[in-house]
């Protein structure tokens, strides 16, 4: 369906690797977290993902495609374009989190993380091209009721 993006073979190994989808999951969930909070909490995760990165570049990369992933759904919510969002369990965290940033923000942001990419790919300090990502998120407010 939706999630395959048309990659049979990732279907097929999400169908025999539940884990797959859940860490899909628990990494989008974790960076709506992130967006919603200060420096301090930024640069520990800014941390996390270098250390990661040192260990498994594979799995470091694959997580900040997943937060391309997260700021495309947000920029095609802010053009209207709600009905191709993949990631319908978390539509209404993308609502909330697009209601309170603007579409140049989140042009940005997926600038950054592609530049993050880029920079990883030329053997960067990882933890200062991570931080320097985190430094560029728009403030959100937490909302109660999370």
């Amino acid at each position: 369906g939706r999630l395959s993006r048309g990659c049979i073979g990732w279907a097929i190994n999400v169908l025999d690797n539940p884990q797959v989808l859940e860490q899909r999951e628990a990494d989008l969930e974790q960076i709506w977290e992130v967006c919603q909070s200060g420096l301090p909490e930024r640069f520990n995760y800014a941390n996390e993902l270098a250390g990661q990165f040192s260990r498994d570049r594979d799995a470091a990369r694959e997580l900040l495609f997943r937060w391309l992933q997260w700021w495309r759904e947000l920029a095609l919510i802010k053009e209207g374009a709600e009905d191709y969002v993949r990631e319908r369990e978390f539509l209404t965290q993308l609502r909330r989190h697009a209601s309170q940033v603007s579409t140049p923000q989140v042009v940005g942001v997926l600038k950054s993380v592609e530049r993050c990419l880029e920079a990883l790919d030329r053997n960067a300090n990882p933890r200062l091209a991570l931080e320097v990502l985190m430094l560029g998120l728009p403030a959100v407010r937490v909302e109660a009721g999370g």
